[in-house]
């Protein structure tokens, strides 16, 4: 595209903008990547927030759930997340339930498990489910960004 046409093209849309109209979009422009869906199920809000901020500027789509039963929810939906995050002892439900849940209906979603939680035998109960990841807080997030960008790809 030459200056004399990007030039005119800026002024058409300067002008389609103060009239209240769109501008149209243009035909050579790259189309934008889909972001990948993450569900992110953690009840501290704290950790929450800022796993939300560190994936979000990762690139990724986030959706937050606080408990067992809305990350089942989410999980189930029209558009199911690409992985789960989640952190196993939640309210209404914990997040080993939920992956046994989404196991027994043959939903296969990565989960990487989180959890703050020293009980023996959790990490081998999580293994059994399938999990794409477990980490113990406090964790390093540039461990779980590897994780998930290697089951994601």
């Amino acid at each position: 595209m030459t200056e004399a046409t990007e030039a005119s093209e800026r002024q058409s849309v300067k002008a389609s903008e103060r009239a209240g109209a769109l501008p149209e979009p243009r035909s050579d422009a790259p189309h934008a990547p889909t972001l990948r869906r993450i569900l992110l199920a953690e009840d501290d809000p704290r950790i929450r927030a800022a796993l939300e901020i560190r994936l979000t500027a990762a690139g990724y789509q986030v959706q937050v759930a606080v408990d067992g039963v809305s990350s089942y929810l989410a999980a189930m939906s029209d558009h199911p997340p690409d992985l789960i995050l989640m952190d196993i002892f939640m309210a209404r439900g914990s997040g080993l339930e939920v992956a046994q849940q989404l196991e027994a209906l043959d939903l296969v979603i990565p989960i990487i498990f989180l959890t703050a939680s020293r009980q023996p035998g959790l990490r081998e109960r999580a293994a059994e489910l399938h999990a794409a990841g477990f980490f113990e807080k406090p964790f390093d997030f540039d461990d779980i960004l590897a994780a998930i960008a290697e089951k994601l790809g």
